[in-house]
């Protein structure tokens, strides 16, 4: 393993790991449809953190405008960026035909709101299976015939049996859920057609969360959320509103934080570089542990502080009732799985000046004593005026009351810590919301 460090403007300097073996291929470049959405920006994050070059197609209709910026600030890299929409073919060509050549594609771009979708299916069917279409017929035209494409978890239904296997027959419920299955018969297809093609198909659980440094939170600005989860960060936000639980409360779902999603991604880019892809390889992405609504708005509550007011409702019958994810297949075939816990999803779903100081920095002292349990080599720590404190090595020994103090008193921004284990990196970001950041 090599480490070099970059330097990010304004923000903070960081230590990144990389392979040796990649050091002179990473001019690799990557198209990533829907870069700029939720799990899309959060996907350029790392991989320009490695050093890939990331050209991304967007149409902002589920992204701000500074969404660039933002990714900016957080890796000092910049991404690639070409405005438009998937439904016209003939940008798409014009990409290809001026970025030359793309190592792989990563398909994240689609409208993704279940409910949204049952009252407006041409939409979803347009935007969704002939923008995938059309994406399609430009990689076989250019011989690019690598691709990773975003599914999701909603393609199994309503499931009496649970976990979901990546075996197990689909049941969609919505159109946006038929859209996704449409989707994977395309590819499948493509594969038994050409031998060539190496096609990864990943069924999403719900993510949440957002980027530990804040600025990559989710856009709350449907009226249709989602998901459960980011109903009830809404109403957390805005105590107008409330939250109800259907189904009786008997509804458990399956939540990953968004760095997990985006790293389960990462690992199939390498896999594709190593040639570990034939055919079509369906895999589910999620923890394996799935929570009732209630125990969700609880852990919550007492993660953040912030109040979400509930009730049964009876008279509402979600689409959804079961939902957790069987991940054999992605800690067997990617060595990967989700390392954020629920607390981390409803701490890094908020913005930190939402956040209860005294919880949050307990929350902060606490990952971090669990991280150096594990073996933790370095503590970057900055201040609020971006000037760098030092970098710490920290052993389980040294974590002493005056440490944080000596953090907590300077106003410390954030701190960026990074460990080392079984060739990989692993990188976690903990928010610090004391006074002089408010």
């Amino acid at each position: 393993m090599t480490t070099f460090r970059i330097s990010e403007p304004g923000y903070y300097k960081k230590e990144i790991l990389c392979r040796d073996a990649k050091m002179s291929l990473y001019d690799d470049k990557i198209l990533v449809t829907g870069g700029l959405g939720f799990i899309g920006s959060h996907v350029c994050v790392h991989l320009l953190q490695l050093n890939y070059t990331v050209v991304v197609i967007d149409n902002f209709s589920n992204a701000s405008r500074d969404v660039p910026d933002k990714i900016f600030n957080i890796c000092g890299n910049s991404v690639v960026l070409y405005e438009g929409d998937l439904r016209d073919v003939e940008f798409i060509k014009n990409v290809f035909v001026k970025e030359n050549k793309f190592f792989m594609v990563i398909h994240l771009a689609s409208v993704n709101i279940p409910d949204e979708s049952v009252s407006c299916p041409i939409m979803y069917y347009d935007v969704n299976v002939l923008g995938c279409i059309n994406l399609l017929k430009v990689m076989c035209d250019n011989a690019c015939k690598k691709i990773i494409f975003s599914s999701s978890s909603k393609v199994y239904g309503d499931k009496t049996q649970c976990p979901s296997n990546e075996n197990d027959e689909t049941r969609p419920e919505t159109p946006f859920a038929k859209s996704k299955v449409i989707i994977e018969e395309f590819l499948q297809a493509q594969c038994l057609a050409d031998s060539e093609w190496m096609v990864a198909i990943l069924r999403v659980f719900d993510s949440v969360g957002s980027h530990p440094s804040g600025n990559l939170h989710k856009r709350l600005k449907s009226s249709c959320a989602v998901n459960f989860f980011e109903q009830m960060v809404k109403v957390a936000l805005d105590n107008t509103l409330h939250l109800a639980i259907t189904n009786n409360g008997e509804t458990k779902r399956d939540y990953i934080h968004v760095m997990d999603t985006a790293s389960s991604i990462v690992e199939l880019v390498h896999a594709i570089e190593e040639n570990k892809i034939t055919g079509t390889q369906m895999i589910n992405i999620g923890t394996g542990t799935s929570f009732f609504d209630l125990e969700l708005v609880e852990k919550f509550q007492n993660s953040t502080g912030l109040s979400v007011p509930h009730s049964y409702d009876s008279d509402i019958e979600s689409l959804e009732r079961n939902h957790s994810a069987c991940t054999k297949k992605s800690i067997s075939f990617l060595n990967w799985k989700a390392s954020y816990s629920l607390t981390d999803m409803c701490l890094d779903s908020i913005p930190i000046k939402y956040v209860a100081t005294q919880k949050y920095n307990q929350h902060c002292i606490d990952n971090l004593r669990n991280l150096c349990n594990e073996n933790l080599l370095k503590c970057d720590i900055l201040s609020q005026e971006n000037n760098t404190l030092g970098i710490e090595t920290i052993r389980k020994a040294e974590i002493t009351a005056e440490i944080f103090n000596t953090i907590e008193s300077v106003g410390v921004f954030y701190k960026q810590w990074q460990y080392v284990g079984n060739n990989k990196s692993y990188e976690r970001f903990f928010p610090i919301a004391t006074p002089a950041t408010l």
